[in-house]
């Protein structure tokens, strides 16, 4: 008897560690116990877990998980690591698997015992628009946490996914249809839908997967989802394993299952961007703090437009005025982030479609040196190349090297590795092109995807830099790594005042390319000079 009650301490006490081992989900890396009180005072509890090594000046993908039946409750943990259901999800997320290459936010909410994210009985599966619930008292708060947290927390707002499992399962298809245009992507696990709406996520990247032998929430909850999308012209991944309800810890691993291009689970998830049928330019994002003291507004299309976009306020008196700065098109990008001085904040914006504009450097090819010495340091970026200089010719506009598999690869069309790596943090490009004729340029911009720094000059003439010292030498280094993240967004330098250096035949656009080290695993130069004209 005496030895009871130690004994019984110490069977918790290693229950509770071996489940810490099992489960594997850490809640130090969350931002603490938050709970979530809408104006009716209905409360939520809910974790956002930050990714490792978390940078605020970086941004991160998010993911939206919604827990199951048995997680309910308001212990604000079970929804984090009940069963061990996103024990996986949980390490990609944080990036301490994989080599860190899924590093995102991981919001958590937990659904109240007498509450449900969808309010419909699991076992029907499926239902139509007349059937459809009201939208949920816990998932109308999951969705008003999730804007709160883009709002505060550098979020890729273009790399926003969601997924659930069983009940959660309801709840992402649920959420799918409340913030249409919100999600890059889907991960519906064992649940169902409203089969009416197949047609409107036709165009989500979504990858369904239910046990076929399923007794608590029948298959017919996936399948008639997923006929519906199909049915409506829209393409999705099934897994329909010979599993019952569960599964869920192994679909999340990233090993065990493929899609038809044979990529796993995470990697598809992860290389989703925001797509869909949007309209061909609007303000998805605005009022988005940073701690910079600037708003952020963010930008989506379809498909590369051939114009230029102008910000416009609405004024006291009704009317709408142009903003001192206009949003170009530059590359293929589908979207584009730009930043406005504070004090703009409460504010409605539009967008106006200017005047055509044109990327003159689409009939380049890219021109390269790395540099050996100093003997043609003060001559390599004028507008007639150094004779003998030994300039090689790349293929397209990209110029760089990934040391393994990553984010720059398909950015870059002519590889330097051999040359740079271990030789030269620097590098000398010249991008040579001509006018098309009759037109009359009014705007000149210059966008740059850059790694870690540069220094660009047009016609000789220096024009714009990055993480670059003013007089930089022949075998400089960036005065700054350049994070990855940004590295892949153009940032752009307004040269209007530079237009009366064109020429209407053989301009050079020519840029000192450096990396923070000759030993750096990665680099990237990617130009666009983007002119907006008058005329035809």
């Amino acid at each position: 008897m005496i030895f009871l009650p130690q004994l019984s301490r110490s069977v918790l006490l290693m229950f509770i560690v071996l489940c810490g081992i099992l489960y594997g989900v850490d809640f130090s890396r969350s931002t603490g116990d938050l709970v979530y009180e809408d104006d009716k005072g209905n409360s939520l509890p809910y974790r956002l877990f930050l990714p490792e090594d978390f940078d605020e000046n970086d941004e991160y993908p998010l993911v939206l998980f919604f827990h199951g039946a048995g997680e309910r409750g308001r212990d604000n943990k079970l929804q984090a690591n009940g069963g061990g259901h996103i024990e996986n999800l949980f390490k990609a997320t944080q990036g301490t698997v994989f080599n860190g290459r899924y590093k995102a936010f991981l919001l958590t909410p937990q659904c109240p015992s007498n509450d449900q994210w969808v309010n419909w009985p699991w076992s029907r599966g499926s239902y139509t628009d007349a059937e459809e619930p009201e939208e949920g008292r816990s998932m109308r708060s999951a969705l008003a946490i999730l804007d709160q947290v883009i709002a505060t927390y550098p979020v890729a707002i273009d790399q926003i996914y969601v997924t659930g499992l069983s009940m959660g399962g309801f709840g992402t298809w649920d959420a799918l249809h409340r913030r249409p245009g919100k999600f890059a992507a889907a991960l519906p696990l064992s649940g169902g839908g409203n089969k009416s709406q197949g047609a409107s996520f036709k165009d989500v990247p979504i990858w369904l997967y239910h046990g076929s032998s399923d007794t608590v929430v029948p298959t017919r909850g996936s399948d008639e989802m997923q006929n519906a999308i199909v049915a409506a012209g829209g393409a999705i991944e099934y897994t329909r394993p010979n599993t019952g309800h569960s599964g869920w810890g192994t679909f999340y691993n990233n090993r065990t299952y493929r899609n038809g291009a044979g990529q796993p689970v995470l990697e598809w998830l992860f290389s989703q961007t925001l797509r869909g049928p949007l309209q061909p330019l609007a303000i998805t994002e605005m009022g988005v703090n940073r701690s910079d003291g600037e708003t952020e507004i963010a930008l989506r299309w379809n498909s590369r437009p051939r114009t230029t976009y102008v910000i416009q306020r609405l004024q006291d008196d009704a009317t709408w005025t142009d903003r001192p700065f206009a949003v170009k098109t530059l590359g293929d990008t589908t979207s584009t982030r730009f930043r406005i001085s504070s004090g703009l904040e409460n504010g409605i914006f539009r967008i106006k479609e200017g005047l055509p504009s044109v990327d003159l450097l689409e009939e380049s090819d890219v021109r390269w040196l790395v540099p050996p010495d100093n003997s043609i340091h003060e001559t390599w970026n004028a507008r007639v190349e150094p004779d003998g200089a030994g300039f090689l010719t790349g293929i397209g506009l990209g110029v760089g090297f990934e040391t393994r598999p990553d984010a720059f690869d398909p950015l870059i069309d002519t590889s330097v590795l051999d040359e740079m790596l271990n030789q030269n943090a620097s590098i000398y490009l010249r991008y040579e092109f001509n006018l098309p004729p009759n037109q009359v340029y009014t705007a000149l911009d210059l966008g740059i995807r850059y790694d870690d720094g540069f220094i660009a000059y047009l016609n000789g003439i220096q024009i714009a830099s990055g993480n670059a010292l003013e007089n930089s030498d022949w075998d400089a280094r960036a005065t700054r790594s350049h994070p990855d993240s940004k590295a892949i967004e153009f940032e752009i330098f307004n040269l209007s005042e530079f237009i009366p250096i064109l020429r209407s035949e053989g301009n050079v656009l020519a840029i000192h390319g450096m990396n923070s080290s000759s030993r750096g695993s990665d680099f990237l130069i990617e130009p666009r000079l983007i002119g907006e004209f008058e005329g035809s």
